[in-house]
């Protein structure tokens, strides 16, 4: 309890929070609270509460993978084995639609 950490990362790894600029700011709160036609990929149920038209918007994910793994004590390997990502950034183009028909 004296120890304070300076930083704190969370991640929920590949997984959204939300789909869209409004869902992300809602904190993934879309489902319960339709903004925009992305909600879709949340609960298609929601897309009633939305009105007609388009969203579209690009989304950049830093997904910094970094590993090792030391297998020397199981006689497995005789070196640490080490694996790192290629890319780091990935743009995320994302795009919904609605219009209601009769």
């Amino acid at each position: 309890m004296l120890v304070v950490p300076t930083c704190a990362i969370a991640t929920n790894g590949y997984f959204m929070i939300g789909y869209g600029a409004k869902s992300v700011g809602l904190g993934g709160a879309g489902a319960a609270f339709p903004q925009d036609r992305l909600v879709g990929a949340i609960s298609p149920a929601a897309m009633a509460h939305v009105p007609d038209g388009w969203d579209g918007g690009l989304r950049v994910l830093a997904a910094i993978r970094n590993g090792s793994i030391d297998c020397r004590g199981l006689l497995a390997c005789d070196q640490v084995v080490k694996d790192r990502s290629a890319r780091d950034l990935y743009l995320i183009p994302n795009f919904g639609w609605k219009r209601q028909f009769s």
